[in-house]
């Protein structure tokens, strides 16, 4: 269990892929493609087209850009997902970071692939055996302070392109109480695991401190 608290100073965050098309980069990207000349293979000399011409191919190169932009972001659910952080004990669940389309708002999404019931390993029975457990553990303490909450529990469907079909997938969704690169906000927030490993050792009036 991650118990996380505040420190005065920014820290470097710990999160950080930038050649991932996602969270504000990808509203840049857009908003530059669409500023970007909608015909770059017209010569410059055509005369431009009349209003309502030009408008229809602006609107009609808006959407082919937002689209293909769409189609690298990758999502689970209404969360749009971002580089894979932690470890997970078991190989069938993946942990990243998440943002909720349209917020600013940053979880840890948990995803655990299903196979074929006949495909099913050792590995994926304890996956989902963890994943249940998980959130049978956080649905009773959804009230208390202190702990990480549970914000959302889902089953969705993406295509693999590993295995070239459409699975079925299980998702887990979290607080988020890390330090990471797209949120200025959560430099001022520290993992205690992080820090008693950084640390090797807290003095009891340090650890005080940190628990009171």
């Amino acid at each position: 269990e991650n118990l996380t608290g505040r420190r005065g100073s920014s820290a470097r965050g710990l999160v950080h892929d930038s050649s991932l098309p996602w969270l504000h980069n990808t509203l840049e990207h857009i908003e530059q493609a669409e500023s970007c000349d909608p015909s770059p293979d017209i010569p410059k000399t055509f005369p431009p087209p009349a209003d309502e011409t030009k408008q229809e191919w602006s609107e009609l190169s808006s959407n082919v850009n937002k689209q293909n932009y769409a189609s690298l972001i990758k999502k689970a659910g209404p969360y749009i997902l971002g580089p894979r952080i932690g470890s997970s004990p078991v190989h069938s669940i993946v942990q990243c970071l998440a943002r909720r389309e349209k917020t600013n708002k940053f979880y840890i999404i948990k995803i655990l692939t299903l196979p074929d019931s006949a495909k099913e390993t050792t590995d994926d029975q304890q996956g989902k055996m963890l994943m249940l457990t998980e959130f049978s553990l956080l649905s009773q303490l959804k009230d208390m302070k202190g702990v990480v909450h549970c914000r959302d529990f889902f089953k969705d469907k993406a295509w693999d392109p590993v295995q070239n079909c459409e699975v079925n997938r299980l998702c887990l969704l979290v607080d988020c109480l890390m330090p990471h690169d797209y949120d200025p906000e959560s430099h001022y927030l520290v993992n205690l695991q992080h820090h008693v490993i950084h640390e090797k050792k807290l003095s009891e009036k340090e650890a005080l401190i940190i628990f009171w």
